[in-house]
């Protein structure tokens, strides 16, 4: 009787060891699976901000620093801007958005730079570049560029609204004429008149014409 209580006392035992082993090796192959993937994560997390450095450092180096790679022409080209102009308006919405101030994150490491953010923002505006393709040139998300696409636009139409986004004056086009004097380009002020909408009267050759949108985008 003691030999038939002793084996099943030790079958149970045996048995219930066997489980509870099982759950203890099913826990840590859990913890080192999230192990793995907090060190992956983090990996990826200083892949992504040492690449953004790297790309913000070779914006720098190629237009804005001194002795940049790119002259002034290749500056205009690229940004559709001279440089002063650019520089202008990153000043401008610093001074009215602190987001595009470059901040340190929790850990102490430098965030995007102003002229990152500004960057991105001409160059959807001005390439309609998708903010999804950023990430490849400039290492910005494709949420932080339409975020600051946002932003610039908002300041823009905020600062310079009555200066420059309306209809030009007498004075404007008179400023505009005088330049192109000596180009012989004189129909210049016509040529952009005709660059409108659907069903606009525009002046041509001294006459009024109605043009409609196929005719208006062969004119231009």
């Amino acid at each position: 009787m003691n030999s038939n209580f002793g084996s099943s006392s030790n079958s149970n035992w045996g048995s219930e060891s066997n489980s509870e082993l099982e759950e203890k090796w099913a826990q840590m192959r859990r913890e080192d699976e999230e192990c793995d993937e907090e060190d992956e994560a983090w990996r990826n997390t200083q892949y992504v901000v040492a690449m953004a450095m790297s790309m913000s450092d070779g914006l720098m180096n190629n237009y804005f620093n001194p002795n940049s790679v790119y002259i002034e022409e290749d500056f205009r080209c690229r940004f559709r801007m001279m440089h002063h102009v650019f520089e202008r308006l990153l000043h401008d919405v610093q001074q009215v958005n602190p987001y595009f101030q470059q901040k340190l994150d929790r850990v102490g490491r430098p965030g995007f730079s102003p002229h990152q953010k500004v960057t991105i923002a001409l160059r959807m505006i001005g390439y309609a570049s998708p903010a999804d393709a950023m990430n490849d040139t400039y290492g910005i998300s494709e949420s932080t560029c339409l975020d600051s696409f946002a932003r610039f636009y908002d300041i823009i139409v905020h600062l310079y609204k009555e200066e420059y986004l309306r209809e030009p004056n007498q004075e404007n086009l008179d400023r505009l004429l005088h330049k192109v004097e000596d180009h012989g380009f004189l129909g210049m002020i016509g040529s952009i008149d005709l660059c409108i909408g659907i069903g606009r009267t525009v002046p041509q050759d001294g006459k009024e014409a109605l043009v409609d949108d196929r005719e208006s985008q062969l004119l231009c």
